[in-house]
């Protein structure tokens, strides 16, 4: 996958292409309109027909065939700049919402204040106010059509620190809007109000919208946005996904990308994430300071956190599950793309730019060992 960006020329004059944009009966009609009432244009071998000499000739019943064009051209350039193809990064992630909650003490900005600093954050960051839909090809798109993201506000009659805790998730789907079913909404937010002046800001957010570090980002914009109103967020967000994200010109494959990242997948609607979220459980492990610098000492050289902690529990995962010895055992990695492609895409980018990276080894070499650590992928 190359990334590049868009020359000053192709940004300046932008050319569209619209295939099939004028039936072949309509196409004779105006060739015979041309010969009939051409004139001779700035060259004498240069026939012309313009629209105020048909006018001024007595041919304006003539006119009706190109007002038709150019009302369908306005529709069809309109509806080309409002679309957004997903990109190949896009296509490959998860096809549905992912919930996000961000639990915060009193005191806290208004409700008014919130949504207020969340309308102004939208102006730069469209897509999140956009709408999946299918162009003429029936691949997917996100709709700019400033649809808008949904609010909910709901006052809850406890504190934060007893509703919220490490314990387990049981009940924390009641602290974000629905996605059961699917939403037509890209981005949903839910506001949820405590007695002790405490706010939970549930959100959940289209995976085709945007990877962990774009949402980041875009809560970090509208968190500022909140607290410094009228100022500029801290950096404008590259929204340009066709001009970075171009394949090559002689495509290569080097890795079976088809059975893994785009595996076929069936949904019921543009809107179904075509997963089952009865088949996972999701609960929270508190690991002290102390037990993971125990774990990073166990390996010679040293280890990050994320390394140990993952080899860990990928140790005990296999364990717990009695994979044979002899039996692979294999984890992924979502990994940020924006700082490896060449040329990089910038930090700023929002949608998605990730790749999965994969370990896999015998059952055996994990279990029996104090840590796994492997660096191939």
């Amino acid at each position: 996958m190359e990334s590049r960006g868009a020359s000053p020329a192709t940004a300046a004059h932008p050319c569209r292409l619209l295939p099939e944009f004028l039936s072949l009966d309509l196409c004779k009609e105006l060739e015979f309109i041309h010969r009939s009432c051409a004139t001779v244009g700035y060259r004498t071998s240069v026939l012309s027909t313009t629209l105020a000499h048909l006018s001024a000739t007595g041919c304006s019943h003539l006119l009706l065939p190109f007002v038709k064009v150019h009302e369908q051209l306005k529709e069809a350039v309109q509806s080309s700049d409002t679309l957004i193809p997903l990109t190949i990064f896009d296509r490959a992630a998860f096809p549905g919402h992912v919930p996000h909650i961000f639990a915060f003490q009193s005191p806290t900005p208004s409700n008014k204040q919130l949504k207020h600093g969340l309308s102004q954050v939208l102006s730069h960051f469209p897509h999140a106010a956009g709408r999946l839909t299918l162009d003429s090809k029936h691949q997917l798109c996100i709709a700019l059509n400033n649809a808008g993201v949904r609010v909910v506000e709901v006052r809850v009659s406890s504190i934060v620190c007893k509703n919220i805790s490490l314990e387990g998730t049981k009940n924390l789907k009641e602290l974000y809007p629905s996605i059961d079913g699917g939403a037509e909404e890209l981005m949903q937010v839910q506001l949820n109000r405590y007695m002790c002046g405490g706010l939970v800001i549930g959100m959940t957010c289209h995976h085709f919208l945007g990877d962990g570090q774009s949402i980041s980002f875009f809560c970090s914009a509208w968190a500022q946005t909140v607290r410094a109103p009228g100022m500029h967020v801290l950096a404008t967000p590259f929204l340009d996904r066709g001009a970075i994200f171009i394949p090559r010109k002689i495509p290569r494959t080097s890795f079976d990308h088809a059975n893994i990242e785009f595996k076929k997948r069936v949904f019921n609607s543009i809107f179904d994430s075509g997963t089952s979220r009865n088949k996972a459980k999701n609960f929270t492990i508190h690991f002290s300071m102390d037990f993971i610098s125990k774990l990073m000492a166990l390996v010679p050289g040293g280890c990050t956190k994320f390394e140990g902690l993952l080899s860990h529990l990928w140790k005990k995962i296999t364990a717990a599950r009695g994979v044979k010895e002899t039996d692979f055992t294999e984890i992924k990695i979502a990994v940020n793309c924006r700082g490896r492609v060449k040329p990089a895409v910038p930090m700023n980018f929002f949608g998605n730019c990730w790749t999965r990276s994969q370990v896999s080894r015998h059952s055996g070499s994990q279990v029996n060992n104090e840590v796994v650590i492997s660096t191939n992928t």
